[in-house]
């Protein structure tokens, strides 16, 4: 399988290969391509560490910013494209970042620290497709599944939380028994993110082709960042003009 990627991802790739390292794509960019959607977002994965990955890339501009956890951000064809060393995850005190991190040198490594089974997967030309937690088979069977045991990819962030959500509803997709019910279990961790950072995911999953289905079923969820919307669930309108009770009218409008 061949990934027809864009000349400054294929470049950034090629830098590293020549310089002795490994270099994948990885996350939404291979999901996608293997969905059939259109690639966009393109990060690199690799086992050079951030020191090296500047030196390869000495004759261009890069950004330091997210050195600290691994990740430089090298400026090619005037696009930031973000190179980030391979990397074990340590504790997670505020359920959203990690506090600190180890270099690893190996994607297999890398790819436990990750959310789900679909955005787990790397891509080079050398080797192809790599799927060491099994994204590929839950891309066939449209599903999301945590990365690992799901209470603790979602005590380590708790936006994933919503973040599943958001693919079952954009991507059509179901979510796995033991997913789900950690993030009902979880649910309350939600309110440890910041309101943009929900806004942002919610008002995807609202625009979802499952949006239907995600409100009905994880209303509990929703409930704890728009506890409003809890009132609502059975509320018999009394009303001759209204067939729904005020949940499902909602649902139903949306």
């Amino acid at each position: 399988m061949i990934i027809d990627l864009p000349k400054n991802i294929k470049a950034v790739l090629d830098i590293l290969h020549k310089n002795g390292f490994e270099a994948y794509i990885v996350g939404g960019c291979v999901r996608d391509y293997l969905l059939g959607e259109r690639l966009h977002d393109f990060d690199v994965a690799t086992n050079a560490l951030p020191e090296q990955t500047l030196e390869c890339f000495k004759d261009y501009k890069v950004i330091k910013t997210g050195i600290k956890h691994g990740t430089v951000t090298v400026v090619v064809d005037s696009e930031n494209i973000e190179i980030t060393t391979f990397r074990i995850d340590k504790d997670y005190t505020d359920n959203r970042h990690p506090d600190s991190v180890a270099f690893s040198s190996s994607l297999s490594e890398d790819v436990k620290r990750r959310d789900f089974t679909i955005n787990a997967l790397g891509y080079n030309y050398e080797t192809g497709i790599a799927d060491y937690v099994g994204g590929i088979e839950d891309l066939n069977n449209r599903i999301i599944s945590c990365v690992g045991i799901p209470d603790e990819r979602f005590k380590e962030d708790a936006l994933r939380i919503l973040r599943a959500l958001r693919f079952a509803s954009v991507l059509g997709f179901e979510i796995r028994e033991e997913t789900a019910k950690s993030i009902h279990r979880n649910k309350e961790l939600l309110l440890n993110i910041s309101s943009e950072r929900i806004f942002s995911e919610f008002k995807k999953l609202i625009c979802g082709k499952n949006a239907g289905y995600i409100l009905r079923n994880y209303v509990d969820v929703i409930g704890v960042f728009i506890p409003e919307i809890l009132k609502t669930v059975g509320f018999d309108q009394r009303n001759p003009h209204h067939i729904y009770n005020v949940f499902e009218h909602t649902v139903c409008a949306v």
